[in-house]
This record gives C-alpha cells, structure tokens and sequence, in this order.
C-alpha cells in the first residue's frame, strides 16, 4: 500500500529562496515617500535621497523592520550595504 507524503515548509526558511530587497524596494513598501517621511521624522527630500542612493542610514534600520516585519528583515538592508571604494 502506497503511502502519500506531503512535505512542509518552513516560512523560516523562505529567506533562503528569494532574492533580498534592495533599499529601493523598502522605501516603495510606503505608498508615498511623504509618509515614510513622517513616520521616520525625516523631511520627504531625506527619504527621496535615500531612494536616489538606494541606501537608508543604518539609525531608521529597526524602525523600518517594526512597522512591517512581515516584509522587511534586518539581514534584508544588511545585505545592501554599498561601501565606496576610493
């Protein structure tokens, strides 16, 4: 008699499988910039920056993974640290 498997997986895991966002990617997780704005405390030409250089300061890193933790991890940003070579 055969036996039906089902195999589980773990959501723990799914970071495995996707590709990590970019910085890009967690600002347009807002529906404006203006609102990220408010909720960082940062004038909107601060985030539009940020945007630009597809690089959010590293101070706003924990605030960004509370407002959607569901969506945004710490290794996320980590892994899209750009450091300028000279």
């Amino acid at each position: 008699m055969d036996k039906e498997y089902t195999t589980r997986l773990d959501p723990s895991m799914l970071s495995c499988y996707y590709l990590s966002m970019t910085h890009r990617d967690v600002i347009q997780l807002w529906p404006t910039q203006q609102e990220l704005a408010d909720y960082l405390g940062v004038s909107r030409q601060s985030v539009h920056k940020m945007s630009q250089r597809d690089r959010i300061n590293a101070q706003y890193w924990l605030k960004l993974v509370d407002a959607k933790p569901n969506q945004i991890t710490l290794t996320d940003l980590a892994n899209h640290i750009r450091v300028d070579m000279q």
